[in-house]
């Protein structure tokens, strides 16, 4: 059985691409799997461990939908399972054909599966959003209008769309009136790593042995909250002096044809505010071992996110459970579907500088509560590891063929591993 896996993918710097490659590497223990990405510097087709990649597709380019259906069509999958987040395959005049994408694939005759990263509230699109999301307030019913179609359309030509929480299926089923059945729920999958006592190494790696660390991760984009955070931390530091932020991130790629005018905001907030001796500023991309240092020597992480008018999981929230991190995060839909407050997490609401101050003096003040939310965040992680998660993922495909073929396809179970090698009985 052949599954083609279309999704940006590493070395593109995004979350959709590291939540692939993981996933395609994982399903190899079920099936064959190649993956139809995005050009990178080689556009050859290799092999990564089990998993096949052809370099196929450009983001910002109309002939994305081409290249696709050209080398979906020459790998002959069983099933076609397609990621999508809004502007993964362009800017929006090239995203707002990801439809006919979809259309065009269902000609091929195989069932798509569709998973969708992230869904937008039907209530947030005013003109607010609009204008947040550089579209401008004009026209905002008409937009809305798209955005509605666009929802529906997508959903309706796949076979299965798959989200990452109950939340984002309430969004689709209830703002969308979308048939409930279509949609599954199968959760981002986390590697979960065994806790190192505060870090001490990547401490010591990272020259900050004798610090307190609050660390920020992620593309920065408007609507993250660096700004609260500043703010809320200038106060931090006044009673923890020893505490330093670390912002492990720079600006998202996009940002320099859609908001020029937003790069550079938080360098010059950090001068104003007079913290340039407490706040560390990596402003670039990191890879994944220097991420995974700072992540490591934390002593908590927050995210404090202002815009809840898009609904998804956390690939960063998910890396901090794997490690066991206490984490702070703002009470919206992306992190409240998934932090149970004051148990494994802490929540505050979004844009409250105050309750983010007292939330990061509480934790900092509190080891032995920072150890108990890290470690049940910890123990959330381990029901969701990798290999269930590309297990369920198969079980779906299994179940969407079987819908739309008379063919026998074999359960997980049918499959077992042979001295280190997958068995497939098809």
């Amino acid at each position: 059985m052949k599954c083609c896996l279309v999704t940006p993918y590493p070395p593109e710097r995004c979350g959709i691409a590291i939540y692939s490659s993981k996933l395609a590497s994982n399903l190899t223990l079920f099936l064959e799997v190649t993956v139809i990405g995005n050009e990178s510097r080689r556009t050859d087709s290799k092999l990564e461990g089990r998993v096949k990649i052809v370099r196929s597709w450009r983001r910002n380019s109309p002939m994305y939908i081409h290249d696709i259906v050209r080398d979906v069509a020459r790998e002959a999958p069983h099933v076609i399972h397609v990621q999508h987040e809004y502007l993964a395959y362009g800017a929006r005049k090239y995203s707002v054909l990801f439809p006919v994408l979809l259309l065009i694939l269902r000609l091929l005759g195989r069932p798509i599966v569709l998973t969708m990263h992230s869904v937008v509230r039907r209530d947030r699109l005013s003109d607010d959003f609009f204008f947040v999301h550089q579209t401008g307030r004009r026209f905002s019913a008409i937009k809305r209008s798209i955005m509605t179609i666009f929802t529906r359309l997508i959903v309706g030509v796949s076979n299965a769309v798959i989200v990452h929480s109950e939340e984002m299926k309430n969004v689709l089923t209830r703002d969308y009136d979308l048939e409930d059945g279509k949609v599954f729920i199968i959760p981002h999958g986390t590697e979960v790593h065994k806790v190192q006592e505060r870090g001490n190494e990547s401490r010591r790696q990272a020259g900050l042995s004798a610090k307190e660390i609050l660390l920020f991760f992620g593309f920065i984009i408007p609507g993250k909250g660096l700004e609260v955070l500043l703010r809320s931390f200038l106060r931090v530091s006044t009673k923890i002096p020893h505490m330093v932020l670390v912002i492990a991130g720079g600006y998202h790629p996009r940002l320099r044809k859609e908001f020029p005018r937003y790069i550079g905001t938080v360098e010059r907030l950090i001068d104003r505010l007079g913290l340039s001796r407490k706040v560390i500023f990596e402003n670039r991309f990191l890879s994944t071992d220097r991420l995974e240092r700072y992540v490591s020597a934390a002593d908590m992480v927050t995210f404090p996110y202002v815009d809840d008018s898009v609904v998804g999981v956390s690939g960063a929230l998910a890396t901090c459970a794997g490690r066991g991190k206490a984490v702070i995060a703002t009470r919206i839909p992306r992190f409240s579907s998934e932090i149970n407050n004051g148990y494994d997490g802490i929540l505050v609401e979004p844009n409250d500088e105050h309750a983010l101050t007292s939330a990061i003096m509480w934790l900092a003040e509190d080891e032995n509560l920072r150890r108990r939310i890290g470690e049940n965040l910890r123990e959330k992680a381990r029901r969701r590891s990798w290999t269930k998660t590309s297990s369920l993922t198969y079980e779906l495909y299994v179940k969407v063929i079987r819908e739309a073929t008379s063919s026998p396809v074999p359960s997980s179970k049918q499959r077992r591993r042979s001295k280190g090698k997958a068995v497939d009985i098809l």
